[in-house]
């Protein structure tokens, strides 16, 4: 049996899935025994007659004493490179990309990004969002800079609160702000509400983790990306498997990154600033309804208006039909999910609110010139989920 020491806080749902994702397959293995150990206190000695490690090393103290342990090491955080040991870690840039994606699908022009200025993640994550005219939170002095334990600040533990309100207040709206996490995205969203803005009409918010007790009980709740931590968790302990059977050397591993998951779209993003207004409710209704039937007359009747203008809004503003829209968003919901991979055509067809799989396809190929089957082989650009 293998004998193999995790080190991860259990309070945040990012981690608690990487665990899971470890116990999976250690539960496929058989011959693994998982046991929990205090990063604070670990040792060599304390880790005498175990086989391995599966940490997040957050700071140069801890990597060091793990070192002197001897044992193989797969880091699951990768604040840096670090020779000898093995590191896995979420798709940080891609994860960025989607929320940058996200947005600009939304029609927003102003876009903004609040990380944890100093960690890895975040910093990844800030790189592939921004861009030239992106509104980026940035403490005087950052409270996160060289602090490896920032996981377990509260909610409420918010030293730049003021730096933070005087940037929200300055900011011009509608904007996206995208955070690096759950956490910072509901201190934001306190913030926000602390000044008057609403959300998401004024700041819409997307956090990443989709940490559910974080995000279902904020006040407005919160839209987040999963980050696939289970993958995390499952593909550490594979590599970490495969390094125990091979002579450890001094050469730096090169980190495995795992692809994000969906976009869960809760309350936070639920806005698209976009004129007349009547018309931004009614995207959004497109957009949270799309896997069922929507004719254009439920469309007319959301907006109380005439069929005849809002016809011509949508050609002005939109460039199709009402129908053609509606349908352009039920084909890009199917084209994200052909990308996945998880579902069958016939089971896409009735997640994007076809009455046949033969009528979805029909309409599927007409869209794209090419049939779902075809298609399956082409990478989605933004990947969604509404609860």
């Amino acid at each position: 049996m293998k004998k193999i020491a995790i080190m991860l806080e259990s309070t945040r749902a990012y981690a608690r899935a990487v665990v899971e994702g470890v116990a999976a397959f250690a539960q496929e293995r058989r011959d693994w025994i998982l046991r929990p150990v205090n990063a604070q206190t670990v040792s060599p000695v304390r880790l005498r007659g175990f086989d391995g490690i599966i940490a997040r090393i957050l700071d140069d103290a801890t990597a060091e004493r793990l070192a002197k342990t001897g044992l193989p090491i797969v880091d699951v955080f990768c604040q840096k490179p670090r020779t000898g040991l093995a590191s896995v870690e979420s798709d940080h840039r891609a994860i960025g990309r989607m929320a940058r994606a996200f947005f600009e699908s939304r029609g927003f022009a102003n876009f903004g990004y609040c990380g944890m200025p100093g960690i890895a993640f975040s910093d990844k994550r800030q790189d592939a969002f921004v861009d030239n005219d992106t509104h980026i939170f940035t403490p005087r002095q950052s409270m996160f800079r060289g602090k490896g334990d920032f996981y377990t600040d509260r909610i409420d533990r918010l030293p730049d609160r003021p730096a933070l309100k005087k940037w929200l207040l300055s900011l011009p709206k509608p904007i996206g702000v995208f955070c690096c996490n759950d956490l910072r995205a509901i201190q934001l969203e306190q913030v926000a509400l602390e000044c008057g803005l609403n959300v998401p009409k004024d700041v819409a918010i997307l956090g990443v983790d989709n940490d559910t007790m974080l995000c279902s009980f904020a006040e407005v709740p919160l839209s987040s990306i999963r980050p696939n931590s289970f993958k995390v968790g499952y593909d550490a302990a594979r590599i970490l498997s495969a390094v125990m059977t091979r002579q450890a050397d001094d050469r730096p591993h090169k980190i495995h990154s795992v692809p994000p998951g969906e976009l869960v779209e809760r309350m936070s993003t639920e806005f698209m600033p976009v004129n007349p207004p009547w018309l931004g409710k009614v995207l959004i209704h497109i957009e949270t309804n799309m896997r069922r039937p929507i004719g254009a007359q439920e469309i007319f009747d959301l907006a109380e208006r005439s069929s005849t203008y809002v016809e011509q809004v949508f050609k002005d503003k939109l460039g199709k039909s009402v129908q053609a829209y509606v349908t352009a968003v039920k084909m890009r919901e199917a084209k994200r999910l052909l990308g996945d991979g998880r579902l069958r055509i016939s089971e896409i067809a009735y997640q994007c609110g076809f009455a046949s799989p033969q009528y979805f396809c029909r309409t599927f190929t007409a869209h794209f010139g090419k049939s779902p089957k075809a298609y399956r082989i082409t990478k989605p650009q933004l990947r969604s989920v509404r609860i």
